[in-house]
Formats: C-alpha cells, sequence, structure tokens
C-alpha cells in the first residue's frame, strides 16, 4: 500500500473532509499552506526609467547620471534625509533592504524589474545631478505585470507623470 494512501486511511471520512476544506480554504483565502496559495512572493518593480537626450546638462553638454534606489517601509526619514547624505551612502531608517545605484545615459530608457525585500512599500530614488540631487519616491505595486511607469530622467530634475488627478 502506498504510504501516502495510508496516511489517509487513518483519518475517517468526515476527518478527511475536513482537511481537504481547510487544504482549500487557506489556498483560498491567500493564507498558503503547504506551499499552495498564499501571497504573490516579493515586490518588484514595474517601471521604466527614461533619460532626456539632454540629461544632467553641463557647460552645454548632456552627461550620465547615477541613480541610487533605496526600497522604503516608510518614507518620513528619507524625505528627511538630505540627497547629499543619500548619495554619500547614508542609511535612513525604514529603509527594507540594501539600496543600489545604476549609472544611466542620456537618451536612455532602462526597464527595472528588480525584485524587492518583502515588506517594501516604496521605493525612493536620488539621481546624483550636476545641479544638486532630485528625488522622488514612488509606490512599488503593479496593478498587472504588462502595466510600466514611466519615470523621466530630465535634463536636471527627476520627474513622474502627471496623474489624470492631477490635471484636473
Amino acid at each position: 500500500m502506498a504510504k501516502g494512501r495510508w496516511m489517509l486511511e487513518r483519518f475517517s471520512r468526515p476527518e478527511r473532509f475536513a482537511l481537504l476544506a481547510t487544504v482549500l480554504l487557506q489556498a483560498g483565502c491567500g493564507g498558503g499552506f503547504l506551499g499552495i496559495g498564499g501571497d504573490d512572493g516579493p515586490p518588484h518593480l514595474c517601471h521604466e526609467l527614461q533619460a532626456s537626450k539632454d540629461l544632467n546638462l553641463f557647460d552645454g553638454q548632456p552627461h550620465v547620471v547615477v541613480v541610487h534606489f533605496y526600497p522604503l517601509q516608510n518614507v518620513t526619514a528619507f524625505e528627511a534625509t538630505s540627497g547629499r547624505d543619500l548619495i554619500r551612502g547614508a542609511k535612513p531608517s525604514g529603509v527594507a533592504g540594501e539600496p543600489w545605484q545604476t549609472t544611466v545615459r542620456p537618451g536612455q530608457t532602462l526597464k527595472l524589474g528588480e525584485q524587492l525585500p518583502r515588506d517594501t512599500a516604496h521605493l525612493g530614488l536620488v539621481a546624483d545631478y550636476y545641479r544638486g540631487p532630485s528625488r522622488v519616491v514612488i509606490a512599488t505595486d503593479c496593478d498587472s505585470d504588462d502595466e510600466q511607469r514611466v519615470i523621466t530622467l530630465a535634463a536636471s530634475a527627476v520627474e513622474l507623470p502627471k496623474s489624470d488627478e492631477d490635471s484636473e
């Protein structure tokens, strides 16, 4: 007799139905049970960086810009920390994991799909422009895998698209 079948036979018929109902309920409610159901896993980015052709102008010439990313549980300390300190490596409270950085060239489009620490609610971006740091905080939730949110690296500042609510 197969081992799995023997284990099920140890339970009475009502107990088997109760066990099955518990497994299905846990899976359907997102609680997860024996690897079934549960949450969708750690959040991931669904954003796109679009650098303008006149990115980081200095002496009339465009230059690369280094963008620093901070996964955040809470934005308060991030917003209270100066951009210069963040670029120098400061890790304010509320950071959910290790910050990282990337270099973006003028005119480059970069899709961000990194997986974030599980408790990340927002992402802080600090771009190190010649004129001084520019930063934004974005939500990390994505309504669908196809949705891309655009973050523009303009000549001297990071810009988010205006929402329909902002234009009213």
